[in-house]
């Protein structure tokens, strides 16, 4: 009989002490998942309290105190807002006529628009006489105050009282000889002021980029409405 135990356990045949052992891993294991869950659930509540901590906190808040950070908020941004947008130099004065910078933007492989060309060939365009580089900055109509777009006049009026300054009629043409990097569908107007055409219109340059290798000086409507999301390059103060 001892050996036909001991011929049956050489078989295969599992002590109980081995089933106990694998049983307490299961449980082992199954106990770290739940408490590793519970850690999770711990941390996901706290959480929560915390938020909750937050809203009641703000709840709290009188509602001039809301209005004044609000407002002191929109004083920063309106008083030093190209600290957060573009901005890029334009040299001025590298040409003595329309005729050689029209020359030289066309030998680029770019477009000037016969409204373009109406309006830089009218006395305002004036070219520099000298070499001299000038600071632009880029700024939106809603950036500069006006969240529901607004009309030249104030937009131009806005960005004086920011200390930004209107850019010579010359900077359309060179910055659209020298902004060969213009993203694509991407369209900016140079604040400058009106040029009337020869149709009677009052119109500005714009630089727009329709496709990828599309790129092209036009000249627009200066009046009308322009929307939030126009944007214009002003002369940043030095």
């Amino acid at each position: 009989m001892a050996n036909s135990n001991h011929m049956g356990s050489l078989y295969g045949k599992k002590p109980v002490i081995m089933k106990k052992k694998k049983t307490t891993t299961k449980l082992a294991v199954f106990f770290e998942s739940v408490k590793l869950v519970s850690r999770i659930i711990v941390k996901w509540i706290g959480w929560r309290i915390n938020l909750l901590e937050w809203i009641r906190f703000i709840d709290r808040l009188r509602q001039k105190e809301v209005e004044d950070l609000i407002s002191g908020v929109r004083q920063i941004s309106h008083t030093f807002p190209w600290k957060l947008y573009h901005f890029c130099v334009v040299q001025l004065g590298t040409f003595k006529s329309w005729r050689e910078l029209k020359g030289a933007i066309e030998d680029s492989g770019m477009e000037i628009t016969d409204e373009a060309n109406d309006i830089a060939c009218r006395p305002a365009l004036i070219l520099a006489q000298e070499e001299t580089k000038v600071q632009l900055v880029e700024m939106s109509v809603g950036s500069l105050g006006f969240p529901d777009g607004s009309n030249y006049s104030d937009i131009c009026e806005s960005a004086k009282k920011l200390g930004l300054y209107l850019c010579p009629p010359e900077v359309g043409p060179q910055l659209r000889l020298q902004y060969k990097d213009q993203r694509p569908f991407n369209r900016v107007t140079i604040a400058t002021n009106r040029i009337t055409g020869s149709d009677g219109c009052d119109r500005l340059f714009r630089l727009d980029c329709s496709f990828p290798k599309s790129q092209e000086l036009d000249a627009v409507k200066a009046d009308g409405f322009w929307g939030r999301d126009e944007t214009f390059l002003f002369v940043l103060p030095e």
